[in-house]
C-alpha cells in the first residue's frame, strides 16, 4: 500500500528506499520509479515557470504557468493510474524511468 501513495504523494517512495523495505524487488523498483517520475516532473515544472518568469520580461510568457499547471493536474492523473495498475498485480512500464527503476532494485 506504500508503494500506491509512493506514485500519488512522492515522498512515501524514500520510506521504502531508505529502509529494509526495499529487499522486497518489486516493492524496491516500483518506489525507485516513482520517486524518478516525481522528480522528472518537478524539473519539468522548475524550468516551465523559470521560463514564463524569464520570458515575462519581454512578452506575456503567462501560457506557460498554465500550461505547467495544466500538466500537473494530468502527471498527477497518470500517477493515480500507475498506482491503480500497481494494485492490479501489474508492472508499470514507463520508458527510461522503468530502465534506471530496474538497475536500481
Amino acid at each position: 500500500m506504500l508503494v500506491v501513495f509512493s506514485y500519488v504523494l512522492f515522498f512515501p517512495s524514500f520510506s521504502i528506499i531508505l529502509t529494509d523495505r526495499r529487499m522486497n524487488e518489486q516493492l524496491a523498483f516500483h518506489a525507485g520509479q516513482a520517486m524518478f517520475l516525481w522528480l522528472f516532473m518537478i524539473l519539468v515544472i522548475i524550468v516551465l515557470k523559470a521560463l514564463a518568469a524569464f520570458g515575462s520580461a519581454y512578452v506575456n510568457m503567462s501560457f506557460l504557468g498554465v500550461f505547467s499547471g495544466v500538466l500537473f493536474f494530468v502527471f498527477w492523473l497518470y500517477t493515480l493510474k500507475c498506482s491503480f495498475v500497481f494494485l492490479m498485480g501489474k508492472k508499470v512500464n514507463i520508458p527510461f524511468i522503468s530502465n534506471i527503476s530496474d538497475r536500481m532494485a
